[in-house]
């Protein structure tokens, strides 16, 4: 009898434990859970104004937690607030949109600080190109504490904005921390394109209004021949048939005294004394008189990215200076963050 009931009771034991390996799951440990749950949180999202967005995964694949809100987001023509410096070449690709956001993050966990740069976002056309430096050196912000990518430690907070220099054909822009496996892509077509602050960089060989807004200034060769009284008052004394004498920069002037090449003389734009003048006179037969290997600053027409940038009103050599500027640049983005570099960079100070 006894061994009828053993016998029985090791046929049960091995009917539950069948059963049991059939129905129930195995145990999930807690690292497989987080990485079930990554995965399923994983790839594009929309980015959708005022609702949460949470990095899990910040530098060197390291979990934290970071809330940011982007509130609102604006798209212009010219720069929001501004360019820093309205007498400099401009050096944001011709024809940028200038997109704005506006919110805040909140470092809640993290072993190091934490901003939104604008590293962080790609710009995409209908085609699906893709463009990654977006930043908008030339525009003016609200200063570092209401910049968003400048970095907080964790436990603390920033609100402010990110302006971000877009090509005019984007559809669409990502945002996306290196380390995160989340995505989040915002629709640029549904906003309207609205003007700014209607301030843009101006090329050496054009000056600002008393307000600061575009004037284009740039004299021409109809508007700085003699003419008018001025013209006819120095026509019989100081002016030569053409190719005797010196030629003043963008006319058809001719002159035995380059001093002579003044707006007063030549009945112009006063502006002509500031970026052409006597210094810019050339000598019959001078081969320099090219104005095509001339930069702008010197009375020429050759773009930046062939001539250099020239020279300024002062005589201060815009060449040599942006050249040092972006030198500078290029060697500390190689090595540290970008928001680090535009703190620290001396043409910016």
């Amino acid at each position: 009898m006894k061994k009828l009931v053993t016998a029985v009771l090791a046929g049960l034991t091995l009917t539950l434990t069948a059963c049991g390996e059939e129905g129930d799951p195995p145990p999930t440990s807690t690292t497989e859970a987080a990485e079930t749950t990554t995965e399923a949180a994983s790839g594009i999202q929309d980015l959708i104004l005022g609702e949460t967005m949470t990095v899990t995964r910040c530098g060197g694949d390291i979990p934290c937690e970071i809330d940011i809100t982007l509130s609102q987001a604006t798209l212009t023509e010219t720069c929001p607030h501004g360019v820093s410096y309205p007498d400099m070449q401009a050096m944001d690709p011709e024809g940028s949109l200038y997109l704005t956001f506006e919110g805040e993050f909140h470092v809640i966990d993290s072993q190091t600080n934490f901003s939104v740069a604008e590293t962080d976002f790609t710009a995409v056309d209908p085609e699906g190109y893709a463009t990654s430096n977006l930043i908008a050196y030339d525009c003016e912000n609200l200063g570092v504490d209401k910049n968003l990518s400048n970095p907080v430690d964790p436990g603390l907070k920033r609100s402010g904005q990110l302006i971000l220099a877009i090509p005019d054909n984007t559809e669409t822009v990502r945002f996306t921390q290196y380390w995160d496996p989340v995505t989040y892509e915002f629709d640029v077509t549904d906003l309207d394109v609205e003007p700014g602050a209607g301030e843009r960089p101006l090329p050496a060989s054009a000056s600002t209004t008393s307000a600061g807004l575009e004037e284009a200034t740039e004299p021409t060769s109809e508007s700085m021949e003699p003419s008018g009284d001025a013209g006819e008052a120095n026509s019989a004394s100081i002016w030569n048939e053409p190719g005797i004498g010196y030629n003043c920069a963008a006319t058809d002037a001719w002159t035995d005294d380059p001093a002579n090449c003044t707006a007063a003389n030549l009945g112009g734009d006063p502006a002509y004394d500031i970026h052409w003048g006597p210094d810019a006179a050339s000598p019959a037969n001078d081969p320099t008189q090219d104005l095509s290997n001339i930069p702008y600053s010197e009375g020429g027409t050759c773009p930046a990215y062939r001539c250099g940038y020239g020279t300024d009103a002062e005589g201060n050599d815009l060449n040599q200076e942006k050249a040092d500027s972006h030198a500078w640049w290029n060697e500390c983005v190689a090595a540290n963050t970008a928001e680090y570099c535009r703190a620290n960079d001396p043409w910016q100070q």
